[in-house]
């Protein structure tokens, strides 16, 4: 039996959960397939890197020594990988994945100075929600990925986190917000599986208002147009909100109630980012 990279790959994600379900969960991948792999390279070491209990797995001896191993393999395919891809003649690209409003008030500018200074890196960008980022990241669509949510999430390398506030955003003549002014309201989110209209609807079910799950926009730029309009009521990002055109035809609401929250830029362990990416971490850092 040979040793290969998805073996090491399985072995380093039931030794952080030391749970196959939990594995399989972070890898998309089903139990049974994961527990092959993790015994064909059991096979291949001649050795048990696992205790296998009622109620999950425990690394033996001989499976927290091989940890470093498995770490040291992978980034080794990752740098020859880039190194490659740096060093060939055709050009070169990154994969980017992020949420819109993080795109818009944070990333937009340090882009721009990225592909400046590297322009003949072509730059693949995806936008969506964090569960669609983190499912690309472990799938390797994208290189880094951007998320949202209280707590960064588990079996991912946090290259940077960037702090942020929520505002509850109303038309400029609710300079008091009361739960009558709120009922005339449309709440305006892009859905479920969206924190900022997570955080709407929690913010209404505490008020005792309906959120009607229909009103799903297509973009933050529809929402901030009809709160303008009057109309609208939402839960954005303040860095999003204090930098758009609008911010002076809208009344933007520091609550006490509204959940502090953090960006995090996210690659796959043992991830080498290529000089470009690294580049354009740096920029987001100094402008954040």
């Amino acid at each position: 039996m040979t040793m290969n990279f998805d073996h090491l790959e399985a072995f380093l994600a039931v030794a952080a959960h030391e749970n196959l379900t939990r594995a399989a969960r972070e890898l998309h991948n089903v139990q049974s397939n994961l527990s092959i792999k993790i015994k064909q390279l059991e096979e291949t070491l001649g050795v048990d890197l696992f205790i296998r209990r009622h109620k999950g797995m425990e690394l033996t001896p001989q499976g927290s020594q091989f940890v470093q191993h498995a770490r040291e393999l992978l980034s080794r395919r990752d740098m020859a990988v880039r190194d490659m891809a740096m060093n060939s003649d055709t050009q070169s690209a990154v994969s980017i994945g992020t949420q819109e409003s993080f795109l818009r008030a944070r990333m937009a500018t340090p882009l721009r100075s990225m592909h400046n200074k590297y322009p003949a890196t072509r730059i693949d960008m995806q936008m969506g929600f964090s569960d669609t980022i983190l499912e690309s990241l472990t799938q390797k669509e994208i290189d880094i990925g951007v998320t949202v949510g209280t707590s960064s999430p588990q079996g991912f390398e946090v290259i940077l986190e960037i702090p942020d506030q929520l505002y509850l955003v109303t038309p400029r003549h609710i300079e008091s917000v009361t739960k009558g002014l709120l009922e005339n309201l449309s709440p305006l989110h892009l859905g479920e599986a969206c924190f900022f209209g997570r955080s709407l609807m929690g913010y209404f079910d505490k008020k005792g208002l309906i959120v009607n799950p229909k009103r799903h926009l297509n973009s933050l730029e529809t929402i901030m147009t009809l709160i303008e309009a009057g109309t609208g009521v939402s839960i954005l990002p303040k860095s999003f909100v204090d930098m758009h055109p609008r911010r002076k035809q809208i009344m933007a609401h520091l609550l006490p109630s509204l959940t502090r929250f953090s960006y995090f830029l996210l690659a796959k362990p043992t991830t080498i980012l290529p000089s470009p990416l690294k580049f354009l971490v740096a920029e987001i850092e100094k402008k954040s």
